[in-house]
Formats: structure tokens, sequence, C-alpha cells
């Protein structure tokens, strides 16, 4: 193991330790349970309502659907912003920043290890919310065969929407990292996030909205769903490119914080 990745995976192994019985687990943990166990319980008790097996209707294509799609427009979104409020709050309530820069570890490598722990914390979250999805879908082909479950159509499509779901978020986790690491008070990246949520649902219907960085999660699906729809910029390369030069200012600025006092 090399020298650099040693520490990497130390500073890893300390983050990690951190988190174990914090509401920043939990959320992880129980946000894509809660959305999932909802829409379970609609197709449960009025899955026919919803999927016309005779006029064509693909019920996982139906049940993918009803899962991604509010989470696109809100809740996911909602979701990195609350998680990143609480990612932060260890360090914030117990004053320990000033701390860790001065260990003898490589600042990068601290910044590096939190950054890797909370997009591992997103991605997780995502994984759970995938395996949930098939899962309470097949829990519904045994007890509603009638609403076609057994036709696999748009299964495949569900785990290419989650994977596009994460690749698209990450410039708003990298915005959200930000916020919450740079104020200690809740309510500027709660604000900060709220705002830029609301914004991107109103502007919408704007011909440049694909440049306002909280729509690249809808306007990767669009993509995904429409290779050629028309747009100003690759919502997966706009968000990519946002996050490696977010993440890069985060850490600038936080180093310079520091050493100021």
């Amino acid at each position: 193991m090399s020298s650099v990745s040693l520490p990497l995976f130390r500073a890893l192994g300390v983050e990690s330790r951190k988190y174990r019985r914090t509401m920043a687990l939990w959320l992880a943990i129980l946000a894509p349970a809660l959305i999932v166990l909802l829409n379970f319980c609609i197709f449960y008790f009025r899955g026919e309502h919803i999927v016309d097996v005779a006029a064509g209707d693909f019920a996982w294509r139906k049940y993918g659907m009803m899962n991604i799609q509010p989470s696109i427009n809100l809740l996911f979104p909602l979701y990195i912003v609350l998680l990143s409020v609480w990612f932060f709050q260890i360090e914030h309530q117990s004053q320990t920043w000033k701390h860790l820069w001065v260990l003898p570890v490589r600042r990068s490598t601290q910044f590096l290890a939190k950054v890797l722990l909370f997009l591992g914390f997103v991605a997780g979250s995502l994984l759970i919310f995938l395996l949930l999805i098939y899962a309470s879908g097949w829990v519904l082909m045994q007890v509603r065969p009638e609403l076609g479950f057994d036709n696999t159509v748009g299964v495949l499509m569900i785990a290419k929407a989650v994977l596009y779901m994460l690749c698209a978020s990450v410039g708003i986790i990298a915005l959200q990292f930000w916020f919450s690491m740079r104020w200690k008070s809740l309510m500027a990246p709660l604000s900060i996030g709220m705002a830029g949520i609301i914004s991107a649902l109103l502007l919408s219907s704007w011909e440049h909205i694909a440049w306002h960085p909280y729509s690249t999660l809808v306007m990767s699906i669009v993509r995904m769903a429409n290779a050629d729809a028309p747009m100003d910029v690759n919502p997966l390369v706009y968000s990519g490119v946002l996050a490696i030069g977010v993440f890069f200012l985060a850490f600038w600025e936080g180093s310079r914080r520091a050493l100021r006092g």
C-alpha cells in the first residue's frame, strides 16, 4: 500500500467512526426507505388505478418513475441539503475544525476523506433506494400479480435513472458540502439550499435552466429519456466540472480560514 493511500484509509476510518449512531447516518438509511414505503402502499392499495395493463402500461416503469420523479424534483436535493447540515454538526458543535487542520496529517488528506465519506453516504443511500425499489416491486409481484410486475420492461431503466441521479447530483453535493462546512449556523446552508431548490423549480420553463446548478437532476433524467433534447450544456458533465471546482474552492477557503484563526 502506498504512502499516499495509507493515511487516506486511516483518515477515512477515523471519519467513519464519528458518524456511527448519528442523525446523518439514520437520514441516509431512513429517507429512501420512507419514499419507497409510501409508493409501495399506494401501489398495493391503488395499483389498478395506476397501471392499465390492457392499455400497454408497464408496472416496473410506472413504479420506478413514481419513486424517482418526486425524488429528482424535490426530495433528493432536499435530502442532500439536510444530510450536509447534519454531516458537519459534529465538527461545528465540538469546535474541532482548527484541531483537525493542525493534526500531523495532510489537510488535503483530511479534506479528501470527508469528501469521500460524504459521497459514500449519498451513494449508499441511493443504493438502498434502488434495492428497496426492486425488493418492494418483487413483493408487489407476489401479492398483486394482476398489476403485471412479471413483465420486466423498465427494470433496467430504474437502475440507469438512479445512476444518473448520483452523477448529476455531485455539483449540488459539492455546493452544500462547502456551505455546511463554511457556516456553523444551520440556517445559512439550509436557506441557500432551499433557495436553490425552489428557484430551480420556479425557473423550470426557462430556456437556459440547464445552467442552474440545482436543476441538474431533472435535466439529467430529461437527457436520459431523450438524448437529443436541446440543452445549453450536458447536465452530467456540468455537474462533474462544477463539483471539482467547488471542492477545490472549499479546501482552499477552509485552509485559509483555519490559518487566520
